[in-house]
């Protein structure tokens, strides 16, 4: 393997002997990562900007485009996890591995093989109810700003 494909793959793997595993990077990158990935379960989890992008004025994208970016986020999850040797973890960090190495690979297996977008029509209810229901009761900004982002959203989730 040469220098730099040696460097790209320490890049990735928070075990690389010049670098210092930061599992927490990890689990933070992947938290909020995936909060972004929905934006209204993340104004009810209280995160509401990623990125310099405001969550709450956001609808989750369940569009073709949509599905793709959250399959390559956790398909390049899946890939990261695989790089932990989880030997080197202590008894909590191995948890959290556990939890989110269950949560990428359910999220694969809806996303790639149960596909319950394109066939449940309660996960549409169940996200505008919550738009619609959470920014009234969530106490996060006051109610006119809440419900001006929400409906600036509703109006941008239009095809």
């Amino acid at each position: 393997m040469d220098r730099s494909r040696i460097g790209f793959v320490c890049k990735l793997d928070a075990r690389c002997p010049a670098n210092k595993q930061d599992f927490s990077k990890l689990t933070s990158d992947f938290v909020y990562g995936a909060l972004a990935l929905s934006p209204v379960s993340a104004t009810i989890a209280g995160y509401h900007e990623h990125k310099g992008t405001r969550l709450d004025e956001k609808l989750d994208d369940l569009s073709f485009s949509g599905v793709v970016e959250q399959q390559k986020f956790y398909s390049d999850f899946h890939d990261r996890l695989g790089l932990v040797k989880q030997d080197a973890l202590d008894p909590e960090e191995r948890a959290d591995f556990q939890i989110i190495q269950n949560q990428v690979d359910l999220a694969l297996l809806d996303l790639r093989e149960i596909r319950s977008y394109r066939h449940n029509p309660t996960i549409y209810v169940e996200l505008t109810g919550n738009a619609l229901f959470n920014p009234f009761v969530l106490e996060y900004a006051p109610s006119k700003r809440a419900s001006g982002t929400l409906f600036s959203g509703c109006s941008r989730s239009r095809p």
